[in-house]
């Protein structure tokens, strides 16, 4: 590539780059979607839904312990007939003879967040909620709902917080509220004994995991992932913390 060609190419990555971040500013102050307004009790604010539209599956990437080498899980993600998110799969629990792994039965499904403006660090602020609220469709099964935090690659990148997304089965739709301050807090797969309040206005990444220690097919059909404001819930964090110090 010339010089030319490569200046021409850096001016239209430049032109696309300001568009987006005036796409930011705008919606940061709320002239084109009504997303950062202060919301009323019993308002959601709907993420992610399942439309019909395959595009909506485009976001959403699928991974299990085979891909890493680790297990035989299978998964996917589909559309079903009636326009909804489908993740769906086999797990199996059983490792692979290499002499490292001793566990597997892991399937993953993680939305992926676009790029902002300047190929900036992607994040979601969610400090106008206190509670994740889905509406799913399972088997039965626990699966688990992750949160990452801020998007950063140091020390802090294998924090998460995760809660229990206990499915009801059958033919029956569930709408599943989960207040933020029950998540705990995990650090490289370990709870942590302090356990720190949630940053929302800095939100990295989500992911739903079933790792149930359970062989067999598993389905989980998605509508929507959104926020809800509970005005009743007060508490920060749910559960006790310590403080680890000198005696």
């Amino acid at each position: 590539m010339t010089f030319f060609e490569e200046l021409a190419q850096g001016y239209t990555n430049f032109k696309e780059e300001t568009s987006l971040w005036f796409n930011e500013v705008r919606e940061f102050f709320n002239l084109t979607h009504n997303i950062y307004h202060r919301p009323d009790h019993g308002d959601i604010k709907i993420l992610w839904r399942f439309n019909g539209n395959k595009n909506d599956l485009i976001n959403w990437i699928v991974t299990t312990d085979a891909m890493y080498d680790h297990g035989r899980s299978i998964a996917s993600m589909k559309m079903t007939s009636e326009g909804k998110g489908l993740f769906y799969g086999n797990v199996n629990t059983k490792p692979v003879k290499d002499g490292i792994n001793n566990s597997a039965g892991y399937c993953n499904v993680k939305r992926v967040l676009p790029h902002r403006s300047f190929y900036r660090k992607p994040k979601l602020n969610w400090a106008n909620y206190n509670c994740l609220i889905m509406r799913v469709r399972g088997d039965g099964r626990l699966y688990q709902i992750n949160i990452k935090p801020k998007n950063s690659i140091d020390i802090f990148q294998k924090d998460i917080y995760f809660y229990g997304l206990y499915t009801t089965g059958g033919p029956y739709w569930q709408y599943y509220k989960v207040p933020f301050s029950k998540f705990i807090f995990a650090a490289k797969g370990c709870i942590q004994d302090c356990q720190e309040k949630l940053q929302l206005d800095e939100i990295g990444g989500f992911s739903i995991t079933i790792n149930d220690n359970s062989n067999g097919p598993f389905k989980l059909e998605i509508d929507y992932i959104g926020l809800f404001l509970d005005m009743s819930i007060r508490e920060d964090n749910a559960y006790e913390t310590y403080v680890v110090g000198m005696v």
